[in-house]
C-alpha cells in the first residue's frame, strides 16, 4: 500500500509566506504515524524542499516569498487587469517524483475556496500518470464548497474533521488503519520536513464568535481547547528541530484567558523555549491587559496581529461587536508603553466591507498612523456559507470571483481607488519605519 500525502501549488494574483502551514495535512500525517501506515510527503509550498531550483531568503520571523511563474487566467478573470501567478514547486519537480512512484492512495489538502486551480492541475497529472489511483480530497475549500470540490476528477472529498478520519478510512478505504485518534491525541508531523524554518500550531478548536464575515465557526462548529500537554508536546518537538519562529493559528486564543492563555503560557514560559513567538491571527483586542502583557514581556516576542477591523463603531456592530474604538486604543497604548516596537505591531483593518465608505477606511488608517503601529490591508471578500456571501452570492459566478484581490473591484471600488488606498498604507507604514529607525 503507497500513500502519498500533498499540499498543492497555489494560483493568485499575489501570495507571500507568512508562516502558510498544512496543519490539517499535518494532522492526518499524525493519524497515520499512529496507526502504523507509511506514507510519503510533498509539499508545492516548501520553501525549504529539497526539488527547489532556486530557494528564496528569510526576510522578518522567518517569513519570505515563494517559488512563482506567470500563470495564464481563467477567460473569467480577464477584466481584472492584475498578473497572475502560480505558487510553488514545478509542475516538472511534481511529474518527476510521481512518476517513479506507483501510489494507491492520494490525500490532497485544500486552503482558499479560490485556490482550487492548484488542485485541477495535481489532480490532472496524477490522473496522467495512474488513472487507477484513488483521490481524497479534504480541507477548507472541500468542506465549504463540497459539491464544486466533486467536479475536480477526484474519487473522494472528505468535509469532516480530523476526529472522523477513522471512520472514512474504514467505510471507504482498504487503507488498514486500526484504531481511532482525535486531535487531542495528535501532534502535527512536522518532522517530515528535512528543514524547517518556522511551523504554526493550534492551541485551540473553533472560535466562539460568530463574525458575519468569517467561517471559522462553520469549520469547527464547536469552541474547545486542547489539552495543556498537547501543546506542550507540539512545542517540545519543534524545539528539538531546532525551528527559528512559531505561530499560533488560534481564533480566539485571549478568550477566557483565566483557564487558557495564562495558565498555558506560565506553562510555556517556564520551559524556556528559544524560539520567537509570533501571533499571526489578530488577537481580540478586547482581552488584552496587564496580565497578557506581562506573558508577553517573558516570551522571545516576533510579531503581535491585532484584530481591528475598523474604529466606525457602525461598521463594527454590524460585522460582530467584536471591539470597540476604546479597546482598541487601550490595547495599542498597552503595548506601547511597556516597550513593543510599533513596527511589529500588526494592526489588521478590513477594506470593501458592506454598508462601508472610504472614508471609514481612512479614518482608521490616520488613528493607526498617529501610534505609530504597522497597518495591514486585508481585503474583504465573502467566504461560502458565511452571512455576507449569502448577500453576494448572485453576482459569485464562480469561487475564482471570491478571491480577496479581485472581489472589492468587483462590486465596490475600481481597481486605482484601491491601489490610491494601498498607496497611502505604505506610506503610513514607511513614516512608522522611519519613526522608530530615527529614534
Amino acid at each position: 500500500m503507497r500513500i502519498l500525502l500533498l499540499n498543492p501549488p497555489i494560483y493568485d494574483f499575489t501570495c507571500y509566506d507568512y508562516w502558510l502551514k498544512p496543519l490539517g495535512l499535518l494532522y492526518i500525517a499524525s493519524f497515520l504515524k499512529k496507526n502504523k501506515i507509511e506514507f510519503e510527503f510533498f509539499d508545492f509550498m516548501d520553501r525549504n524542499s529539497p526539488f527547489l531550483e532556486k530557494k528564496h531568503k528569510n526576510r522578518f520571523f522567518s517569513t519570505g516569498k515563494f517559488r512563482k511563474e506567470k500563470a495564464e487566467k481563467n477567460e473569467i478573470l480577464e477584466w481584472f487587469k492584475r498578473p497572475y501567478f502560480r505558487y510553488g514547486l514545478s509542475k516538472k519537480s511534481f511529474y518527476d517524483f510521481i512518476s517513479k512512484k506507483n501510489f494507491d492512495y492520494v490525500f490532497i489538502t485544500s486552503m482558499m475556496t479560490y485556490w482550487y486551480e492548484g488542485i485541477e492541475e495535481v489532480v490532472k497529472t496524477i490522473r496522467e500518470v495512474n488513472r487507477s489511483t484513488k483521490i481524497i480530497l479534504g480541507g477548507v475549500y472541500a468542506k465549504l464548497l463540497p459539491e464544486h470540490a466533486k467536479t475536480l476528477d477526484v474519487d473522494f472529498v472528505f468535509t469532516n474533521d480530523v476526529d472522523k478520519i477513522y471512520d472514512f478510512l474504514i467505510n471507504n478505504t482498504s487503507i488498514d488503519v486500526k484504531k481511532s485518534y482525535s486531535m487531542y491525541d495528535l501532534i502535527p508531523a512536522y518532522d517530515f520536513y528535512k528543514k524547517l524554518d518556522s511551523a504554526a500550531i493550534l492551541t485551540q478548536l473553533g472560535c466562539p464568535y460568530r463574525c458575519k464575515y468569517c467561517a471559522v465557526s462553520i469549520l469547527n462548529d464547536k469552541f474547545s481547547t486542547l489539552p495543556f500537554e498537547n501543546v506542550l508536546e507540539q512545542l517540545d518537538l519543534l524545539a528539538k528541530m531546532e525551528i527559528n519562529d512559531v505561530t499560533f493559528y488560534d481564533d480566539s486564543l485571549l478568550f477566557r484567558k483565566e483557564k487558557h492563555f495564562l495558565p498555558l503560557f506560565k506553562k510555556i514560559v517556564d520551559k524556556r523555549y528559544t524560539f520567537r513567538f509570533n501571533f499571526s491571527n489578530g488577537l481580540h483586542v478586547r482581552y488584552i491587559d496587564d496580565s497578557v502583557i506581562d506573558i508577553f514581556k517573558r516570551l522571545n516576542i516576533g510579531m503581535i496581529s491585532l484584530s481591528v477591523e475598523s474604529i466606525s463603531s457602525r461598521l463594527l456592530e454590524e460585522t460582530g461587536n467584536k471591539n470597540t474604538l476604546q479597546e482598541t486604543k487601550k490595547a495599542i497604548d498597552l503595548l506601547l508603553k511597556n516597550g513593543f516596537d510599533g513596527r511589529n505591531i500588526f494592526c489588521y483593518i478590513l477594506l470593501g466591507l458592506p454598508y462601508e465608505d472610504k472614508e471609514d477606511v481612512m479614518k482608521t488608517m490616520e488613528f493607526l498612523r498617529k501610534k505609530r503601529v504597522r497597518i495591514v490591508l486585508n481585503e474583504f471578500s465573502p467566504v461560502p456559507k458565511t452571512v455576507y456571501f449569502q448577500k453576494y452570492k448572485d453576482i459569485i459566478k464562480d469561487p475564482l470571483f471570491t478571491n480577496k484581490t479581485l472581489f472589492t473591484s468587483l462590486y465596490r471600488y475600481s481597481q486605482n481607488q484601491i491601489q490610491e488606498i494601498k498607496n497611502v498604507v505604505k506610506l503610513f507604514n514607511r513614516e512608522t519605519n522611519e519613526y522608530y529607525e530615527n529614534g
